[in-house]
């Protein structure tokens, strides 16, 4: 079983002020299986924060992540509260989860679409049906972020 921060999450303004992951409560099961991976975890992450999750193989960390994304949650046995810039995942709808939760699975290599390095990060953005202009700037902006900008329009591979 997990053990994470056990701080409670009461008092928590939603909104802006929303901290940018939080669970409360949250249990998991997986099918079959006795013990629960999670049980009882009170977690939160501010907006703007980086925060290192780190455990032990099967200590439920891959769990707790893709349970932040409906569509790779896994199926099991799930109670409390998760939620995402203060909207509950269970009530996120697939336009929301895609604007609003990022994943990237642990073999990245396994989830690449596109040829170039540009044509990847522009990916997620066509699909949520940006203006073009938009869709090139802020792939500018990532990319310049990051110190990308010589790798644009190389392969992914």
């Amino acid at each position: 079983m997990a053990r994470f921060d056990r701080s409670s999450a009461a008092g928590v303004a939603y909104g802006s002020a929303a901290p940018a992951i939080e669970v409360r409560g949250l249990s998991f099961a997986y099918p079959g299986v006795k013990a629960p991976v999670l049980e009882g975890l009170d977690w939160r992450v501010s907006q703007g924060a980086f925060a290192l999750l780190v455990g032990g193989t099967g200590s439920g960390k891959s769990t707790l992540l893709s349970l932040l994304k409906p569509e790779i949650a896994p199926a099991g046995e799930r109670t409390g509260d998760a939620r995402v810039l203060g909207e509950n995942v269970a009530d996120m709808d697939v336009r929301a989860s895609a604007e609003r939760v990022g994943y990237v699975f642990q073999d990245p290599e396994n989830q690449i679409v596109c040829e170039t390095v540009w044509h990847e990060m522009a990916f997620g953005l066509e699909n949520l049906g940006l203006a073009r202009d938009e869709m090139r700037r802020r792939v500018a902006e990532t990319s310049y972020f990051f110190g990308l900008e010589d790798w644009l329009h190389r392969d992914t591979d």
